[in-house]
């Protein structure tokens, strides 16, 4: 996995903005973005739906969303086809 830092951070936000408006409702997902520390681990058990969960159709998407995410926001995630782990996400 690879992101690009070279590009400024008003370009990065404007991206993850952008990538953010890529969400869709739960029903339609087939991944989910968990803004958590134990889902950056790959802990998906006993996990309750809540304001850290952001869900796409694609897993580029999702994995896009992530990297800008961990980025601009400095904070791991876990990408899931729920309950199963993709993958860690750490670009800070």
């Amino acid at each position: 996995m690879s992101y690009n830092h070279n590009r400024s951070y008003e370009e990065r936000e404007k991206r993850f903005s952008e990538l953010s408006q890529k969400q869709v409702n739960k029903d339609a997902a087939k991944y989910v973005v968990v803004t958590t520390r134990d889902a950056a681990d790959g802990c998906f058990n006993g996990h309750n739906p809540s304001g850290n969960d952001h869900y796409f159709d694609s897993l580029r998407t999702a994995r896009a969303w992530a990297q800008h995410y961990s980025d601009t926001c400095d904070h791991v995630c876990g990408i899931f086809q729920a309950p199963k782990f993709i993958e860690k996400v750490d670009v800070r």
